[in-house]
């Protein structure tokens, strides 16, 4: 008998005995269970920390607890420790922990193995996003766990928890993120919309009204400079914070989740020269750049983003509706997804058009989380390149400056 089929069952009988595993016996498939170990991905004391269990099921990162190992059972979508206590984060602390007899309702998953080798855990349909919080103030850990729900997150840092010494067999293999296409629409026909001095100021926009050109044919030229926001505006249904040139401020945030918005505010100046030789109007486009974390500069902090994944299994991602003056053939309510490391162009507009103050409205949309540091906003910008929305010129397509 192999050593993983000893593992197995040695596994099986601690699952049914509902015995406590050996200390160092990795987790392995049981029956339809997947089990396995956690470890934290994210900028928590600067280093990556397994999930420990204490004597009483609370779930943390640091200390000198044994490390824990959990089952999770796809059919009920529910987590018991080696131990089969139930696991959960539930009101009103929200805190991960496990407890014998003690029921929550978290519903856990996992997601698809990812480009960086790892599965992480999900739970209660979200984008696998948990905050690590000192388990007393102000010192640097160990760290208690807890969802999103948790409302006071003073000192707590996002974290993912990534699956570790788990078989092939716990992960999802009906994708991938090779074999998933993403298709955005797009709109194609390149036409010039003339409109009227009211049309401007008041009438929505037709449905059947084209960009000047498709968003994949703007190519951006790295030496062109990019417009920044001068001020974001986040809102949570309750309360409204902002950032910009009124204030002190030297950094500006964005919070694009389920029950945050952001309105990015930019003075965009008006051209002299508005037309190009060949009678078309010079094109501007609305970029949305999210370098990986490695690239940011020394200081820059990481974002908070649910994931390729998410994006893929759930369609989310973000809208960018207009919270300013009409814009010829903008979409205001299609889905934008992004990745780290890539530059993505959310749409095009002819720059005289959105000259002087203009806004977009950035919404979640199927439980998208992105929380990021805004680069660029403010008299004296801590990072001028970074994460966020800019705006820039493109580069007339060789077909448009030939005509």
């Amino acid at each position: 008998m192999s050593t993983v089929e000893t593992l197995a069952k040695a596994l099986l009988l601690t699952v049914v005995s509902g015995a406590a595993l050996p200390p160092g016996m990795p987790p392995r498939q049981v029956d339809d269970k997947c089990c396995f170990q956690l470890a934290s991905v994210g900028r928590v004391n600067k280093v990556n920390l397994p999930v420990l269990e204490d004597h009483v099921g609370d779930l943390l990162l640091g200390g000198s607890f044994q490390q824990g190992t959990f089952c999770l059972d796809r059919a009920t979508k529910t987590i018991h420790d080696s131990l089969n206590h139930n696991c959960f984060m539930r009101a009103p602390d929200y805190q991960f922990e496990c407890y014998q007899g003690a029921v929550g309702n978290t519903s856990f998953d996992t997601t698809i193995v990812h480009d960086d080798g790892k599965a992480y855990l999900l739970y209660d349909d979200g984008p696998g996003v948990f905050f690590a919080c000192p388990t007393a103030e102000g010192t640097a850990g160990p760290y208690d766990i807890f969802s999103t729900d948790k409302a006071n997150r003073t000192g707590c840092e996002p974290v993912s928890l990534a699956l570790v010494d788990e078989l092939d067999t716990c992960f999802l293999k009906n994708a991938t993120m090779a074999d998933t296409t993403v298709t955005d629409t797009t709109v194609t026909d390149a036409t010039v919309a003339q409109r009227s001095a009211a049309e401007e100021a008041d009438t929505p926009l037709s449905a059947a009204a084209a960009p000047l050109i498709a968003p994949d044919e703007c190519v951006i030229s790295s030496s062109v400079p990019a417009i920044a926001p001068y001020k974001t505006v986040i809102n949570n249904g309750n309360s409204i914070s902002w950032t910009g040139k009124n204030g002190n401020k030297t950094t500006a945030m964005g919070s694009i989740t389920p029950t945050n918005t952001t309105v990015f505010y930019f003075d965009i100046p008006r051209r002299q020269a508005p037309l190009l030789a060949n009678g078309r109007p010079q094109v501007c486009a609305l970029q949305f750049r999210m370098p990986a974390c490695a690239d940011l500069p020394a200081e820059y902090p990481c974002y908070t983003f649910s994931g390729l994944d998410h994006e893929l299994r759930h369609g989310s991602g973000m809208t960018f509706a207009r919270a300013g003056a009409a814009l010829t053939g903008w979409n205001d309510t299609l889905v934008h997804r992004v990745q780290p490391g890539r530059d993505s162009v959310v749409g095009t507009f002819a720059c005289n058009e959105a000259a002087g103050p203009h806004g977009w409205l950035a919404s979640s949309v199927n439980a998208f989380v992105l929380e990021f540091v805004q680069a660029g906003v403010g008299r004296h910008p801590k990072f001028l390149d970074g994460v966020g929305a800019f705006v820039v010129e493109c580069e007339q397509p060789a077909q448009e400056l030939a005509a």
